[in-house]
């Protein structure tokens, strides 16, 4: 996750807007709330113009995380209603990361942002 936030800011350029698409991260035991905390604040510190969170408690902790840093912040609880939010919410040129175990389900959600015509602008 880390990483992947480094390469986002890196792939960013002047003028465009870095979207972190977070979902919760599994198997990080009692740890968990505190690690998802940290990210937040990553995602604000490489500049992230605008966190989905998606999930539950833990995605609960990125919105804590990057709150008041700047980045803009928004909360779904599932794939549909992020769906929605990146729909209404992308602007042409923006940068976007969508990172989340596996378990998490966002695969699907990657694919519809490429995938769905005349919705986003993917670049490969």
């Amino acid at each position: 996750m880390r990483a992947a936030l480094r390469a986002l800011h890196a792939m960013t350029r002047d003028g465009q807007r870095a979207v972190a698409v977070l979902g919760e991260m599994a198997e990080l035991g009692e740890h968990a709330a505190q690690v998802h905390r940290e990210i937040g604040q990553q995602a604000a510190a490489i500049g992230a113009g605008w966190l989905v969170a998606i999930g539950g408690t833990n995605a609960d902790q990125y919105a804590t995380g990057a709150t008041g840093s700047g980045t803009a912040v928004d909360r779904a609880a599932d794939v549909p209603q992020a769906w929605e939010l990146l729909r209404d919410g992308l602007r042409p040129g923006d940068v976007v990361l969508v990172k989340a175990s596996n378990s998490a389900g966002l695969l699907a959600l990657a694919d519809k942002l490429i995938e769905e015509p005349g919705a986003v602008t993917a670049q490969a």
